[in-house]
């Protein structure tokens, strides 16, 4: 008895998730079974699982009563830990990355928002809420935070940033404290000199 067996693509990929097979299974006489053997690729990456179909085909002294079957790929990769980092800005933007602790085979999603501190919102830096996607492949994102620009000299002012609601993942950091640096000059004090006639009290 002769069959015909070939792997193709569901959401699996060959070449990329698995190595295809297209074959001939011979079964001598007294063999009712074979294992059909599909190189699985281990790329890392934390991801759904992926559904391979092999089928059957071109039988020969035998006839097919079952010819697909569906081979399940079951992900065994971590799911990825997101974290946000703290920054230092002048009075003008501050870049705050997040970042995974490694790239993942699928979208991960997550908010980012200011919350006030020393620094108030909308007087120092400006308010910002985001939803952050990461692309599979992706571990880096830089959020971009206006900062005013007030032209007084004051003390360093902090505000932070978390981050919540990840769509895939967890959070291993959920904020950022964010320290604006006053990036101006310090006020000059001086005294004027003066004349005042004996009579006056004034100096």
């Amino acid at each position: 008895v002769e069959v015909d067996v070939r792997t193709i693509d569901a959401s699996a990929t060959a070449g990329a998730d698995y190595s295809a097979v297209s074959q001939t299974l011979l079964f001598p006489s007294g063999v009712t079974s074979k294992n059909i053997n599909i190189p699985i690729f281990n790329d890392g990456s934390s991801e759904d699982n992926e559904t391979i179909i092999i089928s059957l085909s071109n039988p020969i002294n035998a006839s097919l009563d079952n010819s697909t079957a569906f081979l399940t790929i079951e992900d065994d990769d971590p799911a990825p830990q997101i974290s946000i980092a703290d920054s230092t800005a002048n009075e003008d933007v501050a870049n705050v990355v997040v970042s995974l602790n490694a790239p993942a085979g699928k979208n991960v999603s997550v908010t980012a928002s200011t919350i006030g501190g020393t620094a108030i919102e909308n007087t120092d830096y400006n308010y910002f809420t985001q939803n952050i996607t990461f692309l599979p492949g992706e571990n880096s994102k830089t959020l971009n935070i206006p900062i005013h620009n007030d032209t007084l000299y004051e003390n360093d002012e902090q505000f932070q940033v978390v981050i919540s609601n990840p769509s895939f993942g967890t959070i291993a950091d959920n904020s950022s404290l964010v320290t604006i640096v006053s990036d101006d000059p310090k006020p000059i004090v001086s005294i004027a000199s003066s004349s005042a006639s004996e009579a006056s009290d004034n100096q």
